[in-house]
């Protein structure tokens, strides 16, 4: 038991600093739900780590999930139009 509250403290300070470097470099900001879902863990898991509601963090991934699509079409589409337009 002592371990595993140990591995959680470690790891709440490792997602503060990421998002702590992230906001100091402009850079998006850093989803700590993504992050720990990225890693293998449940949401039920991430609620736990984080302290929060399983309903909070299902929330949190699905809007973050859909946020990562939107993305990742947005980039495919801008690779094809410049690739369209160097076909002269």
């Amino acid at each position: 038991m002592h371990e595993l509250r140990y591995s959680r403290a470690l790891l709440l300070v490792q997602l503060r600093a990421l998002e702590i470097s992230a906001r100091n470099s402009n850079a998006p900001p850093v989803r700590p739900e993504l992050l720990l879902a990225d890693a293998g863990f449940t949401a039920r898991e991430i609620a736990d780590i984080l302290g929060k509601s399983y309903g909070a963090i299902a929330k949190a991934l699905s809007r973050a999930r859909a946020g990562r699509t939107r993305e990742s079409l947005a980039e495919e589409f801008n690779n094809e139009e410049g690739e369209a337009g160097h076909g002269d």
